[in-house]
């Protein structure tokens, strides 16, 4: 009788020792699958039902609304759990709780329950498309003015204001203004002034 005891311990204690073990190096082995296939088609063709996938918002789920929604029909159907953060109406567990209140109902009732049921699930992953070609926009968007060039041309001094140009002129006539004076009175770096003094100097006045 102990022995029988001992041996169903022990099979209890392995039966868990590898659930963890799975647990603790499941998503290490997906993301090497990854990393060797470039894509996760592989690792997610390895999903089985009961496992649960957690997406941040829908967009990262699937590029396209209608094959979005084949999609989650299928991973559905398969018993695979999809917790959306962002759109927890659309997680796997809320939808599967109105299939089972629908099906608790009449026949008319339930037709247009399930039929709410899909229009829920289209219309928020048709969300999720048109959020995700808004942001891939936006990117494409922001590195084109960032590719820009603004401003003036390269080599060519702003306009010089007529109280810079007197001061110039009064740092020409007398050495004790410095340019550092001038550098700090008007923002300017050496090199522009500089620039400045040569135009200035050659009655190129700008």
């Amino acid at each position: 009788m102990g022995c029988k005891r001992y041996l169903s311990l022990l099979v209890i204690v392995s039966k868990e020792f590898v659930g963890y073990l799975l647990a603790a190096i499941g998503p290490i082995a997906l993301g090497k699958i990854y990393d060797v296939c470039h894509s996760w088609t592989m690792p997610l063709v390895l999903l089985q039902g009961g496992d649960t996938v957690v997406f941040k918002d829908l967009y990262r789920f699937t590029r396209e609304a209608e094959n979005g929604y084949k999609k989650y029909m299928e991973w559905l159907d398969r018993g695979i759990n999809m917790v959306f953060l962002d759109n927890p109406t659309v997680s796997s567990d809320y939808i599967r709780q109105m299939m089972t209140t629908a099906e608790q109902q009449d026949i008319v009732t339930k037709t247009a329950m399930e039929s709410i049921i899909k229009l829920l699930i289209i219309v928020e992953l048709d969300r999720g498309e048109k959020q995700r070609l808004y942001i891939s926009q936006s990117i494409k968007d922001g590195i084109a003015a960032s590719n820009k060039k603004s401003g003036r041309k390269p080599g060519q001094l702003d306009k010089m204001s007529d109280a810079l140009r007197e001061d110039i002129l009064k740092y020409l006539s007398d050495r004790s203004i410095k340019q550092v004076d001038l550098m700090r009175k008007y923002n300017i770096s050496r090199n522009t002034l500089k620039k400045y003094v040569y135009k200035i100097q050659n009655h190129n006045i700008i």
